[in-house]
């Protein structure tokens, strides 16, 4: 790290060093070793099923939810389902639960472009201009590196906690942090993948949307290494409830270049995350499987079980979504929902006479849990 002195005398951060030759504590080598063992469990889990689509989304929007939860967004992940399941019946979206459902989008974009092109500044770029699509931040370039100076954490009559490096330097940092990301070294693509969030966040590349941004940087570089095929970790949800130890472990690296505590805090996060989402996604396919055994001794249609599976992919639906998901009318789907009713897999949640909700309370009380 070295600092350089911009107006009014304040030092502002450049994260220079070479990033290869960072390592994980030795206090650490058991932990990481789980973490990497719980991470290809999971992993295996997710990619060896023809149903992947009802473990992969419940985890995409768990991990949007708990990100943007930690920029300061109060909507909650019944919000987020509720949004998701009726936004085109919204006139005025709510601003939080857009930012949300921007992260989700961005997320699946990123996962989708990885097959096409790799892990980049471009990409990076591509993504954060969506993420940003029509809510704050939005008129400040999204998509494009900030040209101007910002100050983290400034409050009224207080100094920021942290001065990112001046806008100029911005473009031969993340040069320097792409070129370690493709570079072969012998840290491990959990390490790496510490290291390179790390880097991000102290760079602080855009104006607005780094936090968030960095958060999904995560999963989409494990995904480029090979170590997860599918947005599944939700390590975000571990670091909000920890946010002032995430934030001060940053912050070690910025003041007195420690890489101690960040790379302990990450690895004890995915180690736990791992560990929690295989318990989970394991209770989601018994309780996939109970429920479709449940249908087929009711019914032959294989539209019913594609019914299923949308639910257990979006949680929570409306008639209208299920049809266009299932490819049947609306009337249809209203029927089929009715059904599930009767047989406890959903219940309604709205008593609008148009635009009702059904969830699967279940489900919701697992991926709470």
């Amino acid at each position: 790290m070295r600092f350089v002195t911009i107006d009014g005398g304040i030092r502002a951060c450049i994260p220079e060093g070479d990033l290869a030759t960072i390592q994980p504590p030795s206090s650490c080598v058991s932990q990481l070793a789980e973490a990497s063992r719980l991470l290809g469990k999971l992993d295996g889990i997710t990619t060896r099923l023809d149903i992947e689509g009802i473990l992969v989304y419940p985890s995409q929007m768990r991990e949007a939810v708990a990100s943007c939860r930690i920029e300061g967004t109060r909507a909650s992940f019944t919000d987020l389902l509720e949004f998701e399941a009726r936004s085109s019946m919204y006139r005025q979206e709510p601003s939080d639960v857009r930012e949300i459902s921007n992260y989700v989008r961005a997320m699946r974009r990123g996962f989708q472009r990885l097959s096409e092109i790799p892990l980049s500044q471009r990409l990076l770029k591509e993504l954060h201009e969506q993420l940003l699509r029509g809510v704050r931040g939005g008129g400040r370039d999204p998509g494009q590196y900030r040209t101007l100076q910002v100050h983290i954490g400034l409050g009224p009559g207080s100094a920021a906690q942290y001065v990112p490096p001046p806008p100029q330097y911005v473009p031969e940092l993340m040069a320097a942090w792409e070129d370690y990301m493709h570079a072969e070294t012998e840290q491990g693509p959990l390490v790496k993948s510490a290291i390179l969030h790390a880097q991000f966040e102290l760079i602080h590349p855009f104006f607005d949307g780094n936090g968030r941004l960095g958060r999904m940087l995560v999963s989409l570089y494990l995904a480029h290494s090979g170590a997860l095929s599918h947005p599944v970790l939700v390590i975000s949800e571990w670091l909000e409830a920890r946010r002032s130890e995430y934030y001060q472990s940053l912050r070690s690296i910025s003041a007195d270049g420690d890489w101690e505590p960040w790379l302990t805090l990450f690895i004890i996060a995915v180690r736990d995350q791992a560990a929690k989402r295989i318990a989970i996604v394991e209770r989601q396919l018994i309780l996939h499987r109970e429920y479709q055994e449940a249908i087929k001794s009711r019914t032959r249609s294989s539209a019913a079980l594609a019914a299923l599976d949308c639910i257990f992919e979006r949680v929570m639906v409306s008639s209208k979504l299920l049809a266009q998901d299932v490819g049947r009318t609306p009337q249809w789907a209203l029927q089929t929902l009715k059904k599930f009713e009767a047989v406890g897999l959903v219940r309604e949640v709205s008593v609008r006479r148009r635009g009702r909700l059904y969830l699967c309370p279940e489900l919701l009380n697992l991926l709470e849990s």
